[in-house]
């Protein structure tokens, strides 16, 4: 019953809350959008365990933060008790999105398991922030697909799109950009959001015009970037769904690495060593890492809540 514009106003608040780790949640904001979207349709929810979602203008908002015990949060003075305490839509739903594209076959059989792109050279060229940490990441991700070669492992000036389209001659189970993206018109350098890789003679950005130009032949493609969440990531990752990867793994705002890392490394081990569904392995991932009390900030929505899955068919 409520006005589309209201509930994307929602929205809106509700992810600026998950990405200022130092300011309070709206834990107010996540349950009027449950009370909203959700309860209308609890009793057509009973004994289901995952949630599809077919397009939807929804898209900004990640399903799994919403909750539903905001009445028992209101007297409970610490913020982190209320994190802690909250019944979050992910503990009890995984959430996939799909995008189905029909012009393609579902691939189920790859020559090499990883390819992985991080920290390209030309983050340094447009002043951005460097991701060292990104180097290991991939590392860890490859031998997580059970690769030990570093072969097809492009970092610095070897991630670049000359490197990205002379790989893609071979099939990947799974592929990995840990980079940037840029919203379009950053700078004025390019009308669309693009990928940050190495440069070459100035070509360093991949656009989803030329990734759909692409043939993807991969089971999951991770985009592991720093999104800043400008508008349009959306057209990225449906790009490489019609380039032909089976799914992509994406951020929904600007990730803090370190988690980010842990929860893909859990979502491939979780493929890989329990052979579950990239999304339920992606709710598994983001329930460990939410209770993963060595460090407490985890607790936060921000850090969890992040990754969504989209399909391209199922």
């Amino acid at each position: 019953d409520a006005n589309e514009n209201y509930i994307l106003s929602k929205i809106r608040k509700l992810r600026k809350s998950m990405k200022n780790y130092s300011e309070p949640f709206a834990f107010e904001v996540a349950a009027e959008l449950y009370t909203i979207l959700i309860e209308p349709i609890e009793n057509l929810l009973t004994n289901k365990d995952t949630i599809y979602i077919y397009g939807s203008d929804l898209i900004d908002l990640p399903l799994g933060v919403l909750l539903s015990n905001y009445s028992d949060l209101i007297e409970l003075d610490s913020n982190y008790e209320k994190l802690t305490k909250a019944n979050w839509l992910i503990k009890d739903y995984s959430f996939a999105r799909i995008f189905p594209v029909n012009n393609k076959i579902i691939n189920s059989t790859f020559e090499k398991k990883f390819l992985g792109f991080a920290n390209p050279s030309s983050i340094n060229i447009l002043g951005l922030d460097p991701l060292p940490n990104t180097e290991s990441e991939i590392r860890d991700l490859a031998l997580s697909s059970k690769e030990f070669s570093s072969s097809f492992l492009f970092t610095k000036s070897d991630a670049s799109k000359n490197n990205l389209k002379k790989s893609l001659q071979s099939s990947f189970e799974r592929i990995v950009f840990a980079t940037h993206s840029l919203p379009a018109y950053w700078n004025g350098i390019s009308n669309q959001n693009s990928l940050v890789l190495a440069d070459q003679g100035g070509d360093f950005l991949l656009s989803p015009t030329e990734i759909i130009d692409l043939k993807i032949n991969s089971d999951i493609v991770v985009l592991s970037s720093c999104n800043n969440d400008k508008g349009g990531s959306d057209s990225l990752y449906k790009a490489f769904l019609v380039a032909g990867s089976n799914s992509v793994m994406y951020s929904n705002w600007e990730l803090e690495t370190i988690s980010a890392a842990q929860i893909t490394d859990e979502v491939f081990k979780s493929m890989l060593f329990d052979d579950a569904p990239k999304h339920i392995a992606l709710q598994n991932a983001s329930i460990k890492l939410m209770n993963d009390y060595s460090n407490r900030i985890y607790a936060h929505p921000g850090f969890w809540g992040n990754f969504s899955i989209a399909y391209r068919n199922l």
